[in-house]
């Protein structure tokens, strides 16, 4: 995690949150199998909720891949989209 993503979610600076701080509950269980999985060595995207600074819950598509080190995988790098506004459009074609 770094702070352009504590940013997205309303913090001005790491406040020793890790990434599991931040999961809504309803997404902690999906979020810590997702992640496993890619540190077994598969991309994962998946959709969760984050905790805003003010408590309000923030739709985002995570995208976890993968590092690999001659073979080994030696962590994973995270991408994560706001989508609050697709989901917020997506919501009015429907009605």
């Amino acid at each position: 995690v770094n702070q352009t993503f504590y940013e997205l979610l309303g913090y001005e600076k790491y406040e020793g949150n890790t990434f599991y701080d931040l999961v809504d509950p309803a997404s902690l269980s999906l979020s810590k199998d997702v992640i496993a999985n890619a540190f077994q060595g598969s991309p994962q995207t998946f959709e969760v909720s984050l905790i805003h600074q003010n408590k309000k819950t923030v739709p985002f598509l995570i995208t976890k891949i993968p590092i690999v080190v001659h073979d080994e995988i030696v962590g994973v790098f995270g991408i994560a989209k706001n989508i609050s506004t697709v989901k917020k459009q997506k919501s009015k074609l429907l009605i």
